[in-house]
């Protein structure tokens, strides 16, 4: 049977390759997401709104991007 890992422990192991590169795009569409959430809040306060289904898709990118990059950064290579 499998040794279980604590949260600790796999947040210190070491990420295989493709999960890395899955885990800094996530975390840059993430970024870019927050970042035009905040400018569209700019936006409606400057009273230039921008359509509701543009909004909500970047909010719903963002929340999958972020997830997207949490799975990926507790995989962990294991060298046995």
């Amino acid at each position: 049977m499998q040794d279980q890992l604590s949260l600790l422990q796999r947040l210190q192991m070491p990420m295989p390759k493709f999960f890395r590169v899955v885990f800094y795009a996530a975390m840059a569409v993430a970024a870019v997401s927050a970042g035009l959430t905040s400018f569209q809040a700019d936006l409606v306060a400057a009273g230039m709104p921008i359509p509701a289904l543009l909004a909500k898709a970047i909010e719903v990118v963002g929340y999958l991007s972020a997830g997207v990059a949490i799975v990926s950064r507790l995989t962990v290579r294991s060298d046995k």
